[in-house]
C-alpha cells in the first residue's frame, strides 16, 4: 500500500507500491557489528595505548648516569617530548650531546630547554654543547619535536655524550613512526 501522501497518485512505469514502502531503521546503513567494530578501534586510539609512551635507555659509568627518554612508538604528524637527565658523578667541563642526523630524520625539533650555548653539525651527528656540570650535579633537557607526515618506518640512530672530545657514554635508539 502506497504512503498517505502518494495514495491517489500512479506511480511511473517499472516502479511498484512495494517500492513506494519506507525501508526500516537499519535498512541501507551500516550493520550494528560494523559500528562496535569501529567504535573499538577509535577508542583504542583515542586510549593512547597505541604510542607515544616514553621508554627509558640509561647507562651508569663513572662520569654519571646518563638517561634519555623518548617515545618508542609515534605517530606522524604527532608532537613528541623527549627527555635528558644527567647526573654527573664527576666534574664534566664541557657537556656535549651528540645527536645521530639518522634518529632525527624527517623530525623538526621545535624546542630544547635549555637551549644549547653552540650547536654544530658534523660527521653525521647533531652536537649541542652546554655548560660545565659538577660532580653531584645534574643537567635536565626537554625537547620537543613534531613527527613529519612523509615520515614512515623506524629511525635508528644514537645519542653519545661527550666532555669536550672525549667520550662519556653512548646510547642506540629506535623510534617507531606509524601512519
Amino acid at each position: 500500500m502506497a504512503p498517505p501522501a502518494l495514495r491517489g497518485i500512479r506511480p511511473p512505469d517499472g516502479i511498484d507500491s512495494k517500492n513506494l514502502q519506507p525501508d526500516s531503521a537499519l535498512h541501507g546503513h551500516s550493520s550494528l557489528v560494523s559500528l562496535g567494530i569501529l567504535g573499538a578501534i577509535l577508542a583504542w586510539g583515542i586510549s593512547g595505548f597505541a604510542g607515544d609512551r616514553l621508554v627509558d635507555h640509561a647507562i651508569d659509568n663513572d662520569a654519571g648516569r646518563f638517561e634519555v627518554k623518548v617515545p618508542g612508538v609515534v605517530r606522524c604528524g604527532n608532537v613528541i617530548e623527549s627527555r635528558i637527565h644527567l647526573t654527573a658523578k664527576r666534574r664534566i667541563a664541557k657537556l656535549v650531546i651528540a645527536v645521530d642526523t639518522t634518529l632525527w630524520r624527517q623530525i623538526t625539533t621545535n624546542s630544547m630547554v635549555p637551549a644549547p650555548g653552540s650547536e654544530a653539525s658534523a660527521k653525521g651527528r647533531h652536537r649541542f654543547t652546554y655548560d660545565p656540570i659538577d660532580a653531584g650535579q645534574t643537567f635536565d633537557l626537554q625537547i620537543q619535536q613534531q613527527i613529519n607526515p612523509s615520515l614512515f618506518g623506524i629511525n635508528h640512530g644514537r645519542i653519545a655524550f661527550f666532555d669536550g672530545d672525549e667520550p662519556l657514554a653512548d646510547l642506540a635508539l629506535d623510534i617507531k613512526v606509524l601512519p
